[in-house]
């Protein structure tokens, strides 16, 4: 379980020398109630994951974001790290529709899209991407994603072998896309 307020990952416990430094704002965590997400878990090895809480938060209409893939790294990770520094997911696909309507529910996500090119054609204000499906399908929605002339985060590899790979050469001139490295 992790705990999120206005979509900040919180920390179950805090150190020493946080609340010596006076880090936490406990009368703002007295009065507010966080609202407590219980996300997917995929294997029984379970990693630690600590956020930092001292990010800057962009509300912006530039900041409304597309989640392709809906697996264990972008529910744990991405999701809430975009949302920690005011990013409004708008909306989610995956090829395993169920997990994209948990991620949908566990994020109060309004749209779940049936693929890429619907989720595209469905919200055409939003101009960020997160791809985040299996590594086999990256050339083929960082094709569609580049197409459409949104600005691109996909998570590593970008192709998993040669043919893939010669698939991006086309777009390999654009230059809204960062591939991730986690």
């Amino acid at each position: 379980k992790v705990n999120f307020r206005d979509g900040i990952p919180l920390k179950l416990y805090y150190t020493k020398e946080e609340i010596q430094k006076k880090a936490i704002n406990f009368e703002l965590e007295s009065t507010e109630t966080a609202v407590e997400y219980e996300l997917e878990v995929l294997s029984q090895v379970s990693k630690k994951i600590s956020f930092q809480t001292s990010s800057k938060r962009y509300k912006s209409k530039d900041n409304l974001w597309m989640v392709v893939g809906t697996g264990n790294f972008a529910a744990s990770v991405l999701v809430p790290s975009i949302m920690a520094t005011g990013g409004n997911i708008v909306s989610c696909c995956s090829n395993m529709s169920l997990s994209a309507q948990f991620m949908a529910s566990c994020f109060n996500i309004e749209k779940v899209s049936k693929n890429i090119d619907e989720m595209i054609s469905e919200n055409p204000e939003v101009k960020n991407i997160l791809i985040a499906s299996p590594p086999n399908f990256h050339p083929l929605h960082l094709q569609t994603a580049i197409s459409a002339g949104l600005k691109v985060y996909c998570e590593k590899p970008v192709a998993v072998n040669q043919s893939s790979l010669k698939t991006l050469e086309n777009i390999s001139h654009y230059s809204n896309c960062m591939i991730g490295f986690n």
